[in-house]
Protein backbone atom coordinates (compact mmCIF):
# COMPACT_ATOMS: atom_id res chain seq x y z
CA UNK A 1 0.00 0.00 0.00
CA UNK A 2 1.38 3.43 -0.97
CA UNK A 3 1.01 6.60 1.04
CA UNK A 4 0.37 10.01 -0.49
CA UNK A 5 2.71 12.78 0.54
CA UNK A 6 0.99 15.47 2.64
CA UNK A 7 2.08 18.26 0.26
CA UNK A 8 0.53 16.39 -2.70
CA UNK A 9 -2.75 15.98 -0.82
CA UNK A 10 -2.70 19.70 -0.02
CA UNK A 11 -1.95 20.57 -3.65
CA UNK A 12 -4.81 18.42 -4.92
CA UNK A 13 -7.16 20.23 -2.51
CA UNK A 14 -6.01 23.82 -3.09
CA UNK A 15 -5.56 23.95 -6.89
CA UNK A 16 -9.23 23.31 -7.76
CA UNK A 17 -10.28 25.97 -5.25
CA UNK A 18 -7.90 28.49 -6.81
CA UNK A 19 -9.11 27.70 -10.33
CA UNK A 20 -12.71 28.09 -9.19
CA UNK A 21 -11.92 31.58 -7.83
CA UNK A 22 -10.22 32.88 -11.01
CA UNK A 23 -13.37 33.90 -12.94
CA UNK A 24 -14.55 35.91 -9.95
CA UNK A 25 -11.36 37.97 -9.87
CA UNK A 26 -12.09 39.68 -13.18
CA UNK A 27 -15.42 41.20 -12.20
CA UNK A 28 -16.99 41.69 -8.79
CA UNK A 29 -20.66 42.53 -8.31
CA UNK A 30 -22.29 44.15 -5.31
CA UNK A 31 -26.01 44.41 -4.66
CA UNK A 32 -28.78 42.49 -6.37
CA UNK A 33 -28.22 42.32 -10.13
CA UNK A 34 -31.04 44.24 -11.81
CA UNK A 35 -31.70 46.58 -8.89
CA UNK A 36 -30.90 50.31 -9.19
CA UNK A 37 -28.15 50.09 -6.52
CA UNK A 38 -26.15 47.23 -8.07
CA UNK A 39 -22.51 47.90 -9.01
CA UNK A 40 -19.74 45.94 -10.70
CA UNK A 41 -15.98 46.32 -10.60
CA UNK A 42 -14.36 45.98 -14.03
CA UNK A 43 -10.77 45.21 -14.99
CA UNK A 44 -10.54 48.20 -17.36
CA UNK A 45 -9.28 46.31 -20.42
CA UNK A 46 -12.29 47.45 -22.45
CA UNK A 47 -13.76 50.90 -21.92
CA UNK A 48 -16.66 51.35 -21.85
CA UNK A 49 -17.38 47.85 -20.54
CA UNK A 50 -19.71 45.67 -22.58
CA UNK A 51 -23.31 45.89 -21.40
CA UNK A 52 -24.66 42.92 -19.45
CA UNK A 53 -27.48 40.81 -20.79
CA UNK A 54 -30.94 42.34 -20.13
CA UNK A 55 -32.56 40.56 -17.21
CA UNK A 56 -35.99 42.19 -17.18
CA UNK A 57 -39.18 41.38 -19.01
CA UNK A 58 -40.88 43.61 -21.58
CA UNK A 59 -44.60 42.91 -21.77
CA UNK A 60 -47.63 44.60 -23.29
CA UNK A 61 -48.15 46.91 -20.28
CA UNK A 62 -46.21 48.10 -17.22
CA UNK A 63 -48.07 45.83 -14.79
CA UNK A 64 -46.91 42.71 -16.64
CA UNK A 65 -43.36 43.98 -17.24
CA UNK A 66 -40.40 43.45 -14.91
CA UNK A 67 -37.95 46.38 -14.50
CA UNK A 68 -34.18 45.83 -14.68
CA UNK A 69 -31.22 48.20 -14.38
CA UNK A 70 -27.68 47.46 -15.55
CA UNK A 71 -25.09 47.62 -12.75
CA UNK A 72 -23.02 50.79 -12.49
CA UNK A 73 -19.37 50.18 -13.41
CA UNK A 74 -16.65 51.08 -10.92
CA UNK A 75 -12.86 50.94 -11.08
CA UNK A 76 -11.05 48.50 -8.76
CA UNK A 77 -10.31 49.92 -5.31
CA UNK A 78 -6.67 48.86 -5.29
CA UNK A 79 -5.79 50.76 -8.47
CA UNK A 80 -4.28 54.22 -7.93
CA UNK A 81 -6.04 57.20 -9.52
CA UNK A 82 -2.87 58.79 -10.93
CA UNK A 83 0.30 57.30 -12.39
Amino acid sequence: MTTVAPWLRLLVTIVPLMLHALPGMAEEQTGVLGSPGATRTIDGKQLPPPPPKFGGKIARNAAQSKPWWPPASRRPRARPTCS
